[in-house]
Order: structure tokens, then sequence, then C-alpha cells
């Protein structure tokens, strides 16, 4: 599970620069959270019996969907005496908590960020061993701990796509990324945008980190990276 695997190493580098800064720990929580969002659908998408429909199945999860299903596992498990059960009730917990701090972070621009307060280890401790407790995910935790907490900053990997801007035209949703610009066929984004108005569809908010799309008219949350691997750029 490479890419979760990367965004973690990004948010760790991000809480890892100097100066710290505000806006550093925004881009690390927003980052955090995409991880977290990836590595769920990835573990749910490879139990899928036939390969070559799961990358069009991730296509479907969506963050509020994901969120109500995680609040519900979240109330029915988490108090669980069964190790199993409890588990997915931190998981769904987990997921819960991340996205309600990656909207903060890259929605409340009030000067006085709550989140900025936890040290980088409250992060890693509350948050991703939280993750890494996930059955399916173990190998996957133990290797991105031991790189969270022991890589140095040139050591890290490669961030992941950020845009610059973007830009609505009636066809298209237009990325504007560090020396060029991609456009992506609307009914190539989601099925959700792929039926929007123009006006649902030029509602797009880009979040601080460069990473994350956000359409509050049709609740319609969506990733660069993704976006431009799916377009083979």
């Amino acid at each position: 599970m490479a890419f979760p695997r990367d965004l973690l190493d990004a948010a760790a580098s991000l809480l890892a620069a100097r100066p710290a800064t505000e806006a550093t720990a925004r881009r690390a929580i927003s980052t955090a959270y995409y991880a977290l969002f990836h590595l769920l659908i990835g573990e749910a998408c490879s139990l899928w019996g036939v390969p070559g429909h799961r990358q069009r199945l991730a296509r479907q999860f969506d963050h509020k969907r994901m969120r109500d299903a995680s609040n519900e596992f979240s109330r029915k498990y988490l108090s669980s005496p069964g190790v199993v059960e409890r588990t997915v009730g931190v998981v769904a917990n987990s997921f819960v908590r991340a996205q309600e701090s990656r909207h903060e972070a890259d929605y409340d621009l009030h000067p006085l960020f709550r989140m900025w307060t936890p040290p980088p280890r409250s992060i890693q401790s509350s948050f991703l061993f939280s993750i890494g407790r996930r059955s399916g995910a173990r190998h996957w935790r133990k290797t991105t701990c031991t790189h969270f907490s022991s890589k140095t900053d040139h050591e890290m990997r490669p961030k992941p796509d950020l845009a610059k801007a973007i830009e609505t035209t009636p066809d298209a949703l237009v990325l504007i990324l560090e020396g060029k610009s991609v456009s992506i066929p609307w009914e190539d984004c989601s099925g959700r945008l792929s039926h929007a108005s123009p006006a649902e569809r030029n509602r797009a908010v880009l979040s601080p980190s460069g990473y994350g799309i956000h359409w509050p008219l049709i609740d319609e949350d969506l990733a660069a990276g993704p976006l431009l691997r799916a377009s083979k750029v």
C-alpha cells in the first residue's frame, strides 16, 4: 500500500520542517487524513473479486458516506469487549476525528488554529498507531511507523502531487501545477461531478494544502494526485 505510506512520509516531513509554521501544520494534518482515506479505500477494494474493477470501484467512495459509516461503526464497536470489534471501532473513530481535523485545517482559517497545539509524537500516537491497528494493515503500520520515526528529511519520499490553483470550464476541471496545467473531463472526475450543474461545478474550493478540492454545493471531495493518475498524466 505504497501511496498511503507516501502521504504519511510527506506529512512527517512537513511536521519536521523548520521553522515550524501554522501552514506546515495544516498541510501535514490534511495530508495525513488523505493517507487514512486512501488506505481504507485500498483495503476495501482489495477484497473485490475482480481485480480489473478495483480502480473503478475505488472512485465510488466519498468522504461523507465514509464518515457516516465510520460514525456508525464507532458508536457500535468502540466500547465492544471483543478485540476485533473494538479495533474496528478505533479505526472508525480515528477516521471521523481525522476528517474533522482535516476540514478545520483546510477550511477554518481562524488564526488561533487549535490543532497546532499537539506535538508530532502526540499526533503519531493518537492517529498513526490507531490506523496501524487495523488487522489488514499490520505490515503497513510497522513499515510506516519505522519510516515516520527514523527517516531524515533528505530520505523522505517525494511529496504527492499538489495543485497551485484550479479553474473550471464547461467541459473540464483544470489543475494548475508547477510548470503546467492539466484538463480533466468532468466525466473522468467523478460520477457526482459528471451529473452536476455548471453552477455546482464552478463552486470549487482548493484546500490551502493544494491536495484536496471541495465542491460544497454537492458535498464532493477529490484529491489532485488520484485525478492526475486517473487521467494518465
